[in-house]
């Protein structure tokens, strides 16, 4: 497999902050969205992805060649929702100074394109709005044939229709053989529409790298009355998630991840343990009724048919809130 971004056990400590040994991949030909809370390492790692701060250890491969490579930077574009850009000068004169930084700058594709998002070439940076200069950064982006597109943010702030048409771009830019797009965002739902895979980062550790296949069949979201959790209807079962193998449940692949409950009612998310947590002593536990149904068939939940209980398919905005909120997560004995 050809990889656009091969990032390996990458660490950086600050004085309140540390990257804990972080890796994924992302294959050619995909794009790949980056989420978590802020707060979560995101930020540090892409920095360290553009060369703009060194890590402690690890490697970053872009493209099969280091990220200070100029032959290997010439090929990748850049959009993050502050364009850096001088705004005293007009869109034409930006892409005239842009454009001798890459071999393979195509003027009258530039032009295409401002033309294409209704950008003014004579019109100053300054006086465009905060989606225009996102387009204005697009078509720089796109306008020197590049193989890779980091994105911080992109689309931050940014109404629902101006969303639509960025990613409708970005989606006409991925039919072209071979070209991937990393996507760190807070906004989950533009991931639903274009990613191939996803990573989850968390107070600077990978909390799970999945394809959006992956993730669709493996996470439900419960919800029901607050009385199920202690009844026979469900009698739920609690394990640490380091249970020695010999323990009641603990082969069970189903994992309770986090719980949000009232003095009414209960809403859960369930998905696979994450094998990172175990050292952590109240995380994820192991739920199994003994009135429930005890194996899931395809991606249905252990407990999918019990009387009084709803399951629906869990958003990236479920898992990502579940997942990291530490007044969510599952704790022993509940």
């Amino acid at each position: 497999m050809e990889t656009a971004i091969e990032v390996r056990n990458l660490r950086k400590t600050y004085r309140s902050f540390s990257l804990d040994g972080v890796s994924f991949t992302l294959p050619k030909g995909e794009v790949l969205g980056f989420i978590g809370p802020n707060g979560a390492g995101k930020t540090t790692t892409i920095r360290i992805m553009l060369g703009l701060a060194r890590p402690d250890s690890g490697t970053v491969s872009l493209l099969g060649g280091s990220p200070s490579d100029r032959t290997i930077r010439e090929r990748i574009g850049f959009i993050h929702d502050d364009t850096f850009l001088n705004e005293d000068l007009t869109a034409g004169e930006t892409g005239r100074i842009v454009g001798p930084l890459y071999r393979s700058w195509d003027r009258e594709e530039y032009r295409s394109r401002l033309a294409r998002y209704g950008l003014d070439e004579k019109q100053k940076i300054a006086e465009f709005s905060k989606g225009m200069k996102i387009k204005l950064m697009l078509a720089i982006a796109t306008s020197h044939n590049a193989e890779l597109i980091l994105m911080d943010e992109p689309t931050s702030g940014l109404d629902p229709v101006f969303r639509s048409e960025f990613l409708d771009e970005l989606f006409g830019f991925m039919q072209e053989e071979n070209r991937s797009v990393f996507f760190s965002t807070h906004i989950t739902e533009d991931l639903n529409r274009i990613a191939d895979r996803v990573v989850l980062l968390d107070r600077g550790r990978v909390v799970f790298e999945k394809t959006k296949t992956e993730i669709e069949e493996s996470y439900r979201i419960v919800k029901g009355s607050i009385q199920l959790l202690s009844s026979d209807v469900l009698t739920p079962y609690f394990a640490p998630a380091g249970a020695p193998a010999g323990a009641p449940h603990a082969g069970n692949t189903t994992c309770c991840i986090g719980i949000r409950r009232d003095e009414h009612s209960f809403t859960a998310l369930f998905g696979p343990r994450y094998p990172e947590r175990e050292r952590e002593p109240n995380t994820a536990g192991y739920l199994d009724g003994a009135g429930a149904k005890r194996r899931a068939e395809k991606s249905d939940l252990p407990f999918a048919d019990a009387t009084g209980i709803v399951t629906e398919r869990a958003s990236l905005d479920d898992i990502m809130i579940y997942s990291t909120r530490e007044v969510y997560r599952v704790h022993a004995g509940i």
